[in-house]
């Protein structure tokens, strides 16, 4: 019998700082030799200095060096070998947890090239990797630098948020093969209004007949497609939806656990429990606790 010896990176370990906005930089001056690993979060990787050979899933390895851009996705499997002075900076995100205002970059074929193909499309295919004029690539580490300046700062939604849109927006325009290779086997737009739907409604019961009616697809296209747009099963997604939710009035409300459960859909107080710490790492007292609001000196 083999066992996978893949490592796996789980979000709650990078995004621990402020769990509800799961967005960070992540600075590697002297990136080393490393072994096959996965994250449970997106990974846009800038090579800002050095070589080495890149490793996507099954695919064959490929040469990297500076100026270079690589989007890992969400479970996908890589590693770097034969490295030589490798320095990157590690865009970190969860695009299914952040703001939905994120829709907006939905509607770019570079976007969805790059950020919206299930893991399954890349059997033996290399992760997206491309080169961005110098000038263009320096801009986007400038971004960066600002992003990373308040990683550790509890709070500025609005103003990482506008950083990482401009920034995603620059990737896409940058990706220039992007729009001539978004093919068919991308979801159709109406997963945007089931997501939306899911975003409005998480604090109710909802079937899923219900999404079915609102699609008019069957269950097979409606998970099928969902599924190739967010990497997980609408019943996922608005668990995360739901959790999101849960996580953010801990912090800004004096609600119990009970109403809290409640209030964001988890009509059961054991899998609200059960499913927030898988989440976050954390009981949800624990996660109050933790995340106390503390008086602003701003």
């Amino acid at each position: 019998m083999s066992f996978d010896k893949t490592l796996v990176y789980p979000g709650n370990i990078y995004f621990a700082h402020d769990p509800e906005f799961p967005l960070r930089v992540w600075v590697e001056r002297e990136q080393g030799n490393n072994r096959m690993h996965r994250h449970e979060f997106c990974e846009c990787i800038f090579v800002t200095g050095g070589r080495a050979m890149h490793h996507s899933g099954n695919a064959l390895p490929q040469a990297i060096g500076a100026g270079d851009i690589l989007v890992i996705p969400i479970g996908g499997k890589h590693r770097f070998s034969a490295v030589e002075n490798l320095s990157v900076v590690n865009l970190l995100f969860d695009p299914s947890r952040l703001p939905s205002l994120l829709m907006e970059l939905y509607s770019k074929p570079a976007y969805r090239e790059l950020f919206m193909r299930n893991i399954n499309y890349y059997a033996d295919r290399s992760y997206p990797h491309f080169q961005p004029e110098a000038e263009k690539f320096s801009e986007m580490c400038e971004y960066l630098d600002r992003i990373a300046e308040v990683n550790f700062i509890k709070g500025m939604h609005c103003y990482k948020l506008g950083l990482f849109m401009v920034l995603m927006s620059m990737i896409c325009d940058a990706n220039l093969h992007g729009a001539a290779n978004d093919s068919a086997d991308h979801a159709p737009w109406d997963m945007l209004k089931v997501s939306a739907y899911l975003e409005r409604n998480f604090a109710r019961r909802i079937s899923l007949d219900e999404l079915l009616k609102l699609t008019g697809m069957s269950r097979a296209t409606l998970m099928r497609h969902f599924h190739a747009a967010f990497g997980v099963t609408p019943i996922a997604y608005l668990r995360r939806v739901r959790l999101k939710n849960a996580a953010h009035l801990l912090v800004n409300s004096e609600y119990t656990l009970q109403e809290i459960s409640l209030k964001t859909g988890f009509f059961s107080d054991s899998y609200f429990f059960r499913e927030f710490r898988r989440s976050y790492g954390a009981t949800p007292n624990e996660y109050r606790r933790n995340n106390a609001k503390t008086p602003s000196t701003q």
